[in-house]
């Protein structure tokens, strides 16, 4: 049996589409350059990402919906956040991505964690 650590060096991955459309299956391949053979070493099931569109759209809704919560303008959020009211108008309608660090900001604001902002906006795109 082959130990990664000291036998083998990664050389590569491949994917395989999975039964389910909404997983990946990575294999994980490692080469014995002692016998110069190669041996699936490790297989991985990830779940497939939103697509940049579908995450938009997910994180405008939980910010729109997070700030009618707190009847807070968008104005106001913008201030309280030290963002632009045009940037934050413009996620709330999905047409910018959101950074991480706008993203704690705009939470802060807000009066919640980032990990809630995102909690929220993940479970949008379940709906």
């Amino acid at each position: 049996m082959l130990d990664p650590t000291t036998d083998c060096i990664p050389t590569s991955q491949s994917l395989r589409a999975s039964d389910d459309p909404q997983r990946y299956t990575y294999y994980s391949f490692w080469t014995d350059y002692s016998t110069s053979s190669q041996t699936a070493w490790m297989q991985v099931s990830r779940v497939k990402p939103p697509s940049q569109k579908d995450l938009r759209r997910a994180f405008a809704a939980a910010i729109e919906e997070c700030r009618a919560e707190s009847s807070v303008s968008q104005e106001k959020l913008a201030e309280g956040a030290d963002l632009s009211v045009a940037y934050v108008s413009l996620l709330e309608r999905g047409r910018r991505n959101l950074t991480v660090y706008s993203a704690a900001k705009l939470a802060a604001a807000l009066g919640m964690k980032t990990s809630q902002l995102v909690a929220k906006a993940e479970s949008k795109l379940m709906k």
